[in-house]
């Protein structure tokens, strides 16, 4: 087992409990109800979720489609999907685990293949990407949802502090470098948007189980941008007492 995949596997079996709660925003929730909105369904596709965690964004997808395979590489993140699609009655997923780098599945197999904020953890992205590619039918789509990468100068400071809170997080891509990977497999661009999400600084702190220490560095750093101190990158702000601060989440659907 490579070190990133280990890495993967460790922080979200910590994760896994209090995963869907930090999914249970209006704006997240918003988001994904656009995303499976501009997706188009016919309710006959066959969908493969990568990287699927505690299967939220499945969950919502699996009422419009025939079937839905969640994928994903951590057994704790999966069963507790499982548990939650068992409760809204829903019956017609598959639960697979594996890696995003190696999909245990043939050639075009899948009319629809999604990954929702997945790719900052992905050390090689462009191989999920192939992967992706290799078993969408000819027609398909591909569907990627995640944090892009905030501009120069601040892009490696902010990946620094994803890495600080979360040892998985490898890096944020650009709207650009998604774009490039689509042309790279000759896709086609059919949505492409950028969305802003607010974040509270000390539920995002909590969700991985940082440490203290690292906790009180973060806030520290972020209370110092927000005194006009040296930047972060986050360009936080505060809300009712609280600190905040917002991830642009950008949704790009290809077409094979």
């Amino acid at each position: 087992m490579n070190d990133n995949l280990s890495l993967i596997r460790t922080e979200f079996t910590k994760q896994a409990p209090f995963f869907n709660a930090y999914q249970e925003t209006d704006e997240k929730t918003a988001f994904n109800k656009k995303a499976i909105e501009l997706m188009a369904l016919n309710g006959m596709e066959s969908v493969l979720e990568i990287a699927a965690g505690t299967c939220a964004f499945g969950r919502m997808i699996a009422p419009f489609v025939n079937r839905i395979t969640e994928f994903d590489a951590t057994k704790a993140m999966l069963d507790i999907g499982k548990a939650e699609n068992n409760k809204s009655g829903i019956k017609n997923a598959d639960y697979v685990l594996g890696t995003a780098e190696q999909l245990s599945f043939e050639n075009n197999t899948f009319d629809i293949v999604v990954c929702r904020l997945a790719f900052h953890h992905f050390a090689n992205a462009e191989i999920v990407f192939r992967e992706m590619c290799r078993v969408v039918k000819s027609g398909g789509k591909i569907v990627i949802a995640d944090m892009i990468a905030r501009a120069d100068p601040y892009r490696d400071i902010a990946d620094n502090y994803e890495r600080l809170r979360d040892k998985s997080h490898v890096r944020c891509l650009s709207l650009e470098e998604l774009q490039e990977l689509g042309n790279k497999f000759g896709l086609s661009i059919v949505h492409q948007s950028v969305t802003a999400i607010p974040m509270n600084l000390t539920e995002w702190l909590n969700l991985p189980a940082a440490s203290d220490s690292v906790k009180q560095t973060i806030i520290c750093d972020v209370q110092n941008d927000i005194d006009s101190g040296k930047k972060t990158g986050f360009k936080p702000y505060m809300n009712n007492g609280k600190i905040m601060f917002n991830h642009s989440w950008g949704l790009i659907i290809f077409k094979d």
